[in-house]
Order: structure tokens, then C-alpha cells, then sequence
């Protein structure tokens, strides 16, 4: 009767595009990284930290140092006449980083990752899409903190961490 069950079970799971996820990593280096950005206690922050902890990250004073210069959400009207109902806004969330090893070293010089949705609202239905917007600045920002993170994953980065321990052994 459990094997009907778990065959059941398994069947559906596939049958609805369910997959279990990728495991994340980050090179071991930096499992203590320090993270400064202008506003400690943001949404953005905790967001981002609490990623990394789920990554294995420890907050470490002494550390690889994730410096986020800015972060946020820009809206442009993209629409060329304002006299449909309907608007249209490209919704832009981006982060400019850069990394520094614990002597303030540049270690991945600035990048800026951006995710990019567009939105199209009812201007007579205003306050529903301010709620959407909200929505969608939290879906934007998740994703944002995804690509940094798959940055700091790269293969290439990993090389150039193991080479630099490997330069201050000698």
C-alpha cells in the first residue's frame, strides 16, 4: 500500500513540474563576509542577508567585505500620450556591489545587476496597482539579489580567491 502511495505521490509531483532545487554554494572563502550598505536595517539588507545565511554565511568583521553602493526601484512611463486609461511603467530594480578583501582591496571591481519587469495599470484603479507595484518591487528584488549571489558564484571568482590565498602563503 506505501509504494501505491509513494508511486502516487512521485507521479504527481512530476505531473505538475515540481523539481527540487538547485543546491546554492559559495566558494568557502567567502563563508565569513561582512556586508556594508548605507541602510543597515532596509528590507533590501535583511533580504540579503538572510540569503546568504542560508548559504552558509556567518556576518565576520575580519572578512571579505560585499559593499553595496545602491540599491533600488526606478519607474518609467513608458507610454508616449497620457490619454488611455491604461499606462505602462518599466519597472528597473537595480544593485550596484563591488567585493574587497579584508584590507580593502578591491577584489570584483564595481558591477550593477538589474532585473526589469514591465507593469501595465489602470490609472482608474490607482491604489490596486500602488499594491501590485509593491508586489512586483519585492519579486524584483529577490531576483536582483539572486544574480548578485549567482556573481559571487561564478567559477572564475573561486579561481581568483584560491590564487590570492595562494599569493600570501608564499
Amino acid at each position: 500500500m506505501k509504494r501505491i502511495w509513494l508511486g502516487t505521490l512521485v507521479l504527481f509531483l512530476s505531473g505538475c513540474g515540481f523539481h527540487l532545487r538547485g543546491v546554492d554554494y559559495l566558494p568557502v572563502k567567502l563563508h565569513a563576509l561582512k556586508i556594508e550598505t548605507h541602510a543597515p536595517y532596509s528590507e533590501f539588507t535583511q533580504s540579503l542577508e538572510r540569503r546568504l545565511r542560508g548559504l552558509g554565511v556567518k556576518p565576520n568583521a575580519n572578512a571579505y567585505v560585499l559593499k553595496v553602493l545602491s540599491y533600488g526601484l526606478t519607474r518609467d512611463n513608458t507610454n508616449t500620450y497620457n490619454v488611455s486609461a491604461v499606462q505602462t511603467l518599466n519597472l528597473n530594480y537595480h544593485i550596484t556591489y563591488q567585493l574587497l578583501d579584508q584590507r580593502g582591496t578591491v577584489l570584483l571591481p564595481q558591477r550593477t545587476v538589474r532585473e526589469t519587469k514591465l507593469y501595465n495599470y489602470n490609472q482608474n484603479a490607482f491604489n490596486a496597482a500602488n499594491l501590485e507595484i509593491s508586489t512586483l518591487k519585492t519579486d524584483l528584488r529577490e531576483k536582483a539579489i539572486s544574480a548578485l549571489i549567482t556573481t559571487l558564484q561564478a567559477k572564475s571568482l573561486k579561481v581568483m580567491l584560491a590564487k590570492r590565498v595562494a599569493n600570501e602563503r608564499k
